[in-house]
């Protein structure tokens, strides 16, 4: 099993309970997830039976940083205090305190935030490298909660790899987040087993029950990346976007995705149609009403320039959060 990756299901979700290791220690000191908490933790808790592995958790940043980072929100962690608003403002302007996502920053306003004990958020990095200089030998759980580019998704495999000599290193995820995280997921599971990295599943449905032979002999490639839309007047009901295919010799298939395909203002859904560039010839459609990623297979042979429209006709255009938010994404299947 050396060879591929292991999947498998963590055995318990009880065990974070009864880990010290849970957010870098953070259950014992505060702040939780930090460089702080861990060495504290580190060389108190060692040789301690209870501490049976570390975990962090993983976000990216604006500008595609991997910071350990646990909740959507930066509230519950950042000290509400002057200098914090001050760079806080500067970057967002005058955007609520309890409203402000920790992936709305980027990583020069993140290193600034001071929290207690003078603690400061870290990149995963970071927390890696403090792993190897301590000596760390207790297995280290990754936990994704939320990455939203496919930059980031591959700095995190080549620095998992970069450490595996050096770390025992896991990834966890919940399956929620792996298909928010990780979207379509063939292409990611046949990166990590590519690359000998173990990955945990946590919840009820087992992502990594995909035939390891299916994802074997089949290779992805990025034609359009995740690419936000967003439907919210009567003169954008629709939104083109060029899938262009002739770079590409043994593309003849293409797996489109529709993110938020759902309404937020409760309508039915959103339309999508795949033409051929300049001409009437559709090649398919369909509809999506899912809240996360929705996932569509289509044929191409031999065409070189495609337009993919997704459109929205009956999405209310009034109140709060009006109209269709989204992001749409295109990959190339490539035969070997």
């Amino acid at each position: 099993m050396k060879k591929y990756i292991q999947l498998f299901f963590f055995i318990s979700a009880s065990l974070y309970s009864q880990n010290v290791g849970h957010r870098l220690g953070g259950d014992i000191y505060t702040p939780e997830n930090t460089l702080y908490a861990y060495e504290k933790l580190w060389f108190n808790f060692k040789n301690d039976a209870n501490l049976t592995h570390i975990e962090c958790d993983i976000q990216e940043s604006l500008d595609g940083k991997l910071i350990i980072f646990h909740d959507a929100k930066i509230a519950r962690i950042v000290p509400k205090i002057n200098m914090n608003l001050k760079i806080l403002k500067k970057t967002l302007g005058n955007k609520k305190f309890d409203n402000i996502n920790i992936r709305d920053l980027k990583w020069s306003a993140i290193k600034k935030l001071q929290l207690s004990h003078n603690a400061k958020i870290p990149t995963l990095k970071q927390m890696l490298d403090a792993s190897v200089k301590w000596k760390v030998t207790t297995p280290i759980h990754l936990e994704i909660k939320s990455l939203q580019s496919d930059e980031a998704r591959m700095k995190l495999i080549k620095l998992i790899v970069s450490y595996q000599k050096k770390l025992d290193i896991f990834v966890v995820i919940f399956s929620s987040n792996f298909y928010k995280s990780f979207p379509f997921t063939k292409k990611w599971i046949r990166l990590f087993r590519k690359n000998n990295i173990v990955v945990r599943p946590l919840g009820k449905y087992d992502f990594s029950k995909i035939p390891f032979s299916i994802v074997k002999k089949t290779f992805y490639k990025v034609i359009l990346k995740e690419t936000p839309f967003y439907i919210n007047t009567e003169k954008k009901r629709k939104i083109d976007f060029p899938v262009e295919l002739s770079q590409y010799k043994n593309i003849n298939k293409i797996f489109i995705g529709i993110f938020n395909g759902a309404d937020d203002s409760g309508d039915k859904g959103l339309h999508w149609k795949l033409k051929i560039k300049n001409s009437d010839k559709v090649l398919d459609f369909n509809f999506s009403k899912s809240l996360h990623w929705d996932w569509f297979e289509v044929d191409v042979l031999h065409y070189k320039t495609l337009i993919l429209s997704v459109e929205d006709y009956d999405t209310t255009l009034k109140g709060k959060r009006r109209g269709n938010y989204g992001m749409i994404k295109v990959i190339g299947e490539l035969k070997p």
